[in-house]
């Protein structure tokens, strides 16, 4: 039964995905959402079709911000000294501008 309830919600769901994320990203956070729907089936608690659409796009919203939440960590990842180092000299190569003398 499972089964059939996520063959019907998948296109509804992977359509509110898609405008949501880029192309590239959406076929991994549709299949995200539809597997924590799948597995959070038996903790559904309502008890209409609003409800549990409700339910499944709150699950939607949530898988989507864990998406955004992962890809804000992946850009704050402090650049090495080393690469730091490189991207100055390529630079002071190519006339980019003066480095200051004290740094």
């Amino acid at each position: 039964m499972a089964e059939q309830i996520i063959r019907q919600i998948a296109p509804d769901l992977r359509l509110y995905v898609l405008s949501r994320i880029s192309h590239e990203a959406a076929e991994d956070a549709s299949q995200e959402v539809l597997k924590a729907v799948a597995t959070g089936m038996r903790k559904f608690a309502g008890g209409t079709e609003k409800e549990f659409w409700g339910w499944c796009y709150r699950i939607a919203r949530n898988k989507l911000k864990d998406h955004y939440r992962h890809k804000a960590a992946d850009r704050m990842q402090p650049t090495p000294p080393e690469e730091l180092w490189r991207m100055m000299e390529v630079c002071e190569r190519q006339g980019c501008g003066e480095v200051p003398a004290n740094f």
